[in-house]
């Protein structure tokens, strides 16, 4: 049977210089094979008057599944880690009814794991590119009642 052992090392810090924190950190997978990769992030944050602005850049791995990998009649033991690159920018306003978000972000992944439909079948999609915005809310409606979009 087939076994896989994971370990993974992580440091954070944080620097404050007036109004701008700038956050770091990064995180190393210790995975037996050629899959070894690791993660890491740096965010600079920004704060002025009930606005704050932040800058995130990160970079990720998914390993495949036993069952992708393993399971009888639909897996795929080539499978290669899904990799990506994320950069995302937001702006936050903190208002008297609540904190409204809007972010803007960019992702590349590289060897994307899919599913075939026939047969069916874990694989490696060659390189995926996700843009996109999010807009949030959350603060109270009346005196009691919790809302985040």
């Amino acid at each position: 049977m087939p076994t896989r052992n994971d370990s993974a090392v992580s440091l954070h810090q944080s620097v404050t210089l007036g109004a701008l924190t700038v956050f770091l950190a990064g995180r190393h997978e210790i995975i037996p094979g050629p899959v070894g990769e690791y993660g890491q992030c740096c965010r600079c944050l920004c704060h002025h008057a009930g606005y704050s602005a932040r800058i995130s850049y990160g970079s990720a791995f998914r390993l495949p599944t036993f069952n992708d990998l393993y399971y009888p009649g639909s897996s795929n033991p080539n499978l290669l880690p899904e990799r990506s690159d994320t950069v995302e920018a937001a702006l936050d306003a903190t208002t008297l009814f609540g904190t409204f978000t809007a972010a803007v972000y960019d992702t590349r992944v590289h060897d994307l794991i899919a599913y075939q439909s026939v047969p069916y079948l874990p694989v490696n999609v060659g390189r995926t590119h996700i843009q996109g915005i999010d807009l949030s809310y959350k603060g109270t409606l009346g005196n009691s009642t919790p809302v985040a979009s």
